[in-house]
């Protein structure tokens, strides 16, 4: 008994310190990230998950995504800086866009509530995994140009959810995941 009012209280005390985050947030939108009013529109043109959650949590993952977090301290921004390293100048042009691309993508589908999402925290991590395994700047290109096509096709519904697997990118890629 005494552990459930102790995890209660610590679920109410993060509940409480999110939302407050999450208010901030919109009003003090962080400049290294995407246009707010893009994130706003697409949770707005999304009647599903406007049930379930409020445009500030929405916001708030959003945040949480591209800067990391307690729980998960390497945002999108840093994980992706880091995949650019050692490219050439004409590949970090095209990777820089494709940044771009997969972070607006895939972080407008994976900040919505549980119940809505298509793209949830083990896909990010099997996409960070692969794009970091990937051992070579030309590689890692290839990387997200392939994740790209999943994730549009995972939205899209061209693309089923069961195929994105390890073995899709050792396949496609070439490329071996430690065990």
């Amino acid at each position: 008994m005494r552990f459930l009012c102790k995890t209660t209280i610590l679920f109410i005390c993060i509940s409480a310190l999110a939302a407050c985050s999450a208010v901030q947030v919109r009003d003090e939108w962080p400049e290294d990230l995407p246009v707010q009013q893009h994130f706003i529109s697409l949770y707005h043109a999304d009647p599903a998950n406007q049930q379930v959650q409020s445009i500030d949590d929405y916001l708030g993952w959003i945040v949480s995504f591209y800067q990391g977090s307690l729980l998960s301290p390497m945002g999108w921004n840093d994980m992706s800086s880091a995949i650019l390293t050692g490219m050439e100048e004409e590949d970090i042009s095209r990777a820089a866009r494709l940044r771009e691309q997969l972070g607006m993508l895939i972080a407008a589908e994976w900040a919505k509530d549980n119940e809505v999402r298509i793209i949830d925290t083990a896909l990010l991590s099997l996409w960070g995994e692969v794009m970091v395994t990937a051992p070579h700047p030309t590689d890692r290109l290839r990387a997200m140009e392939l994740i790209l096509a999943d994730v549009q096709g995972l939205l899209d519904e061209t693309v089923r959810l069961s195929t994105i697997t390890e073995q899709r990118y050792e396949q496609r890629l070439g490329i071996e995941f430690e065990s």
